[in-house]
């Protein structure tokens, strides 16, 4: 998620940890990085959220629809974006 240099990925992770979905297990900051390509003034946090569910196997379609709406939200709440994709 690409945000404003001033915000603290402790920050993010405490807003994502503090939404209490059931089924995210964990999230942490693996990266930070400001530079080339990523505007000026803004730093993108690389994210790795862990979904578990101690009554059984998840589905794809479960786990997206909960990462797409955290997602959607902490991007509202820190003024986010999403990296545009790259042409490979």
């Amino acid at each position: 998620i690409i945000v404003d240099d001033g915000i603290e990925a402790q920050a993010m992770l405490d807003f994502l940890e503090g939404m209490d979905q059931e089924l995210m297990e964990s999230v942490e900051v693996f990266d930070v990085y400001s530079g080339d390509p990523i505007p000026q003034g803004k730093k993108s946090l690389a994210l790795r959220l862990t979904y578990r569910s101690s009554e059984g196997s998840v589905t794809d379609s479960e786990v997206n629809a909960i990462h797409e709406g955290v997602i959607r939200q902490a991007l509202v709440q820190f003024k986010g974006q999403l990296p545009a994709a790259r042409a490979e």
